[in-house]
């Protein structure tokens, strides 16, 4: 006796299964496929990813620092090996130098910038898109200075619009004890396949983000960067505040940071963390050292707690940057772009070691579309 499933019913256990099988199955029926393809899906299907108790990172590495080979990992926690995604799944990306490519992450798809080539890739449904290009024209600066920014995530009301924000900065003024900067801000987005204006240079309305507090043009910049839920974060150079822009209202804002100590920002769950770093001790004649993370998290009301201390048994460059937290809190990953990312247990003592670390995210596999 044949048992019809309710359509429900149906959802409910698809919603369950990883991605990769949500792929084959878009031939079983046109139904399913334009099921896999809305929002609601999309978003419970996503959130499902995200509760699951194994927890993946993506690494991005390579094998020398000229003209490289990118090489692209994944690491599960329920499982010690390392998987190397086969290479022909990533030969879209061209050669580059390692100093001057960023990869950004967000529900399973991954955004590689490489010098003005920005290509957008789903891991899992192996869709690959470019990223229009367009010419950005700023006014002349007297001290030649010009900083350009970006960030990648997604709208949290839609779950399938993935947004890519690039604000640059140039300084005018009079002369050096007279300059203020003037940002020209755009948003691209995939349900539009377009870049929208968000700030014209010669607008006379003052954003947030030309309220920006800065000291001069020699040290306005910023060191660190990450995503979560939402929003995009830049850590300042002074640690004392970080630029935030919401990819949902198009927006930007400020927010102050737990303590002015040299720190960096990192991905924690939905939210971000912020790792103060110290000297706990040294030891220079055998290049021995222990560095110390004091850990905060961002809570939703916009103030931070702190949670963590881990103290790292390793030379200082090679804990110069924390990336996450994993294994709710048994293992810390801390290393150094363009040299190498360590992972460490509870007791400081290093695990896994990766060379030549160009970066790192936390990694959901997703069944996002790149064109609607």
């Amino acid at each position: 006796m044949a048992v019809t499933l309710s359509e429900d019913l149906v959802e409910d256990i698809l919603e369950r299964l990883p991605a990769k099988s949500l792929v084959r199955f878009k031939s079983v029926a046109r139904s399913w496929n334009a099921l896999f393809r809305t929002n609601s899906f999309i978003r419970r299907h996503s959130q499902r990813q995200k509760k699951g108790s194994d927890e993946r990172l993506m690494i991005v590495h390579a094998d020398r620092i000229i003209m490289p080979t990118p090489i692209i990992t994944l690491l599960s926690s329920h499982h010690p090996t390392l998987f190397h995604l086969p290479a022909t799944q990533y030969s879209f990306l061209p050669q580059f130098d390692l100093y001057y490519v960023y990869f950004y992450h967000c529900s399973g798809v991954v955004c590689f910038c490489i010098g003005s080539k920005i290509v957008l890739w789903n891991p899992a449904t192996r869709e690959v898109k470019d990223v229009p290009t367009r010419e950005v024209t700023l006014p002349e600066s007297p001290v030649n200075y010009r900083q350009s920014y970006r960030g990648f995530g997604d709208d949290r009301d839609t779950f399938n619009d993935f947004k890519l924000i690039e604000f640059n900065v140039t300084f005018t003024g009079d002369s050096n004890n007279d300059l203020f900067p003037l940002v020209f801000a755009e948003v691209y987005s995939t349900s539009t396949n377009s870049w929208t204006v968000l700030r014209d240079v010669n607008a006379n309305d003052l954003t947030p983000i030309n309220k920006l507090p800065h000291f001069s043009y020699t040290d306005f910049y910023f060191l660190d960067r990450v995503y979560g839920n939402g929003v995009f974060y830049w850590l300042s150079s002074h640690y004392t505040y970080i630029l935030c822009f919401d990819f949902g209202s198009n927006q930007f804002r400020i927010l102050d940071t737990p303590t002015t100590l040299p720190s960096t920002i990192f991905e924690a769950g939905d939210s971000i963390g912020f790792a103060v770093k110290y000297s706990v001790s040294e030891n220079w004649e055998e290049n021995q050292f222990q560095i110390g993370f004091e850990i905060w998290i961002l809570k939703q009301d916009g103030s931070w707690t702190k949670i963590y201390k881990y103290n790292v048994k390793q030379s200082f460059y090679t804990a110069a940057k924390m990336y996450a937290i994993w294994k709710d809190g048994a293992e810390i990953l801390a290393g150094y772009p363009g040299m190498e990312l360590v992972s460490y247990n509870s007791d400081g003592e290093p695990l896994l070691q990766f060379q030549l670390l160009i970066d790192m995210h936390k990694y959901v596999e997703s069944i996002a579309p790149l064109s609607l």
